[in-house]
């Protein structure tokens, strides 16, 4: 296993690994997240705000979700 032999990666091998490692572990489960809940409360205000001044174009192009 990689940690077996750990004392062989650089420090900055190492951050890498984990920052590829943690990554791939969020990915999944993001894109689930993504695909079946709605936004929150803060996430809605988040994009309202952005798209302030924008045609109303920009902000029907938002994903409907169920």
């Amino acid at each position: 296993m990689l940690l077996h032999n750990i004392e062989h990666i650089t420090g900055a091998s190492a951050c890498l690994l984990i920052g590829i490692a943690l990554a791939l572990l969020r990915g999944g489960p993001s894109a689930w997240w993504l695909r079946h809940c709605r936004p929150g409360p803060l996430e809605a205000l988040w994009h309202r705000a952005t798209w302030i001044g924008a045609p109303n174009q920009a902000s029907s192009n938002h994903s409907t979700r169920p």
